[in-house]
């Protein structure tokens, strides 16, 4: 009787161990597809963990590894923060909200029984066919799918985060390949699809993931310095890194002198009729350049839709193939070779350029260039346009940097405790006022970087609190030990200083996921060499 007992309560324990297995797989799997299963694998997560019972045991696992507990204590800052807000329903519905799982997936990862090595690489494995998968699906929209813009070609989720995604993966594959079976073939096509990975963010042009690959790139590379004892091996990739970087150097001054290049004109002085007689339009309280020189100057809309309407099927003020106004795109793309928009300069104009223009591109310089080159120029160009204007509306990095200007404005008045969890909005847009911004006044924005934000809803008090519980985490779990968690926390660091990515759903899973799988799952004996 009893021993029939012990074998039912055997089987049920293992039956909620695969429940929480499975919830477990479709989580990671997940991360890359669906912010909404996401969610449900929590909830199917947590009900198991709920209806398993036995809380006396699992609370005493989850108090007795100290470095959980701390890591859980970061979401009751945020808690905490309650008591001096003043937008209850803010703090609710969002910032505790999205850092829930901070605390409830730690908890439920750490107390419960724990992964064997193979179930941990299948998680990994899982995580990572995901990620390729979404690769494969945001190629074919690349290639085939009528897309707006290059921003459209991932089916789910922010560039943003999945950056991220891809970085992690590219280089855990080899790493769990090799684990898994000596057999050459596999590693070397694990290493085919890394290195497709890393070409895959190239093609979704984000800076911030370019970025954060920069700094695990010399990461790795001071890594494999130290590391490896082979002087040969040591020289070679000192040399390939400064031919990496002299190349990277030279790449971008070129596109820099491009971007920062401005024509300097007598507006006074600036013609008034085409070579026929018509008049131009000169709006310069425009200040939007291609290649320096102003857009919205030595316009004859009536010669240019003549020409327009004889030559192409999409009408002068119909929109581009990517949902563009047309003739606004025609002004840029002329500026950018220095044409006036007139008839004598658009028949300058050869057939390819007038597909490019069709096709939405608004410099003639895109044509040649990939997609990477034209986004860093745009950046540039923007940036100088903010810089001389005040107006970021033409650059993202321009638009954090308002976002910044504004949070630095409003940690200012608050520098101790912050304004409170809740008031995160509230305290930017104080700062756009403040610093006479109006880009985005009237908006619920957030800084664009997560160090800023938490400066704003707790202080530097809160900051130090925040740095000094996941330092501690790190340290006592040994997760730094980890190779691949460092580069994580490298990737992950560079990210926060232009997102937010603690404070949205893709960021946090992530941020909990490989803290809980370095920190608390990963067994530290089963760390092989990267090769």
């Amino acid at each position: 009787m009893v021993e029939a007992e012990i074998n039912t309560a055997n089987k049920r324990q293992q039956i909620h161990f695969w429940i929480y297995f499975v919830g477990l797989c479709l989580f990671v799997v997940s991360i890359p597809t669906s912010p909404y299963m996401i969610t449900v694998s929590q909830i199917i997560i947590g009900l198991n963990w709920i209806a398993e019972g036995r809380f006396n045991s699992k609370m005493q696992k989850f108090l007795d590894n100290k470095p959980a507990v701390v890591f859980s204590l970061i979401y009751f800052l945020f808690v905490v923060g309650l008591l001096w807000t003043n937008n209850y329903k803010n703090a609710f519905q969002n910032d505790l909200l999205h850092k829930l799982p901070t605390f409830t997936l730690t908890l439920f990862i750490v107390s419960s029984k724990s992964l064997k090595i193979n179930q941990i690489r299948f998680l990994i494995l899982m995580f990572i066919a995901s990620v390729l998968t979404v690769s494969f699906i945001g190629t074919y929209n690349l290639l085939f799918a009528d897309l707006a813009t290059y921003r459209y070609i991932l089916p789910y989720g922010s560039h943003i985060y999945y950056s991220l995604m891809l970085i992690m993966s590219a280089f855990m594959l080899p790493w769990i390949i090799k684990q898994i079976t000596d057999k050459k073939k596999f590693l070397i096509l694990s290493l085919v699809l890394s290195i497709w990975m890393i070409i895959f963010l190239f093609l979704l042009r984000s800076l911030s993931g370019i970025a954060s690959l920069s700094g695990v790139f010399v990461f790795m590379v001071i890594w494999f310095v130290f590391k490896i004892k082979n002087l040969a091996v040591r020289i070679t990739i000192t040399v390939v890194f400064l031919l990496v970087i002299v190349s990277s150097t030279f790449v971008f001054n070129y596109i820099y002198e491009k971007a920062a290049n401005v024509v300097h004109y007598e507006f006074e002085k600036l013609e008034t009729h085409t070579a026929e007689g018509n008049e131009y339009v000169n709006d310069t309280t425009k200040t939007l350049r291609e290649n320096g020189h102003l857009v919205f100057i030595y316009i004859s809309e009536v010669e240019l839709r003549e020409e327009w309407n004889a030559i192409s099927e999409i009408d002068f003020n119909g929109k581009t193939s990517n949902q563009q106004i047309l003739k606004y795109n025609l002004y840029r793309y002329m500026a950018s070779k220095g044409f006036k928009k007139d008839r004598e300069h658009f028949k300058l104009l050869e057939e390819s350029d007038i597909r490019a223009i069709e096709d939405g591109v608004p410099n003639y310089l895109y044509v040649n260039w990939p997609g990477i080159f034209q986004r860093i120029h745009q950046t540039i160009a923007g940036t100088f346009i903010f810089k001389e204007t005040q107006n970021p509306e033409w650059s993202t990095f321009a638009q954090r940097i308002d976002l910044w200007q504004a949070s630095i404005t409003a940690i200012k008045k608050y520098p101790v405790i912050g304004w409170g969890t809740g008031d995160l909005f509230e305290a930017v847009q104080f700062g756009l006022v403040e610093n006479g911004s109006y880009y985005y006044v009237g908006q619920d924005v957030k800084p664009h970087n997560q160090f800023l934000l938490i400066l704003i809803s707790l202080g530097f008090v809160g900051l130090l609190l925040f740095i000094g519980f996941y330092t501690f985490t790190v340290v006592k779990s040994k997760g730094y030990k980890v190779l691949y968690f460092n580069i994580f926390l490298v990737a992950y660091g560079i990210n926060m200083f232009g997102n937010n990515p603690i404070d949205a759903q893709l960021g946090q899973s992530l941020f909990v996921f490989f803290t809980v799988l370095f920190c608390f799952l990963y067994p530290r004996k089963n760390d092989e060499k990267v090769f």
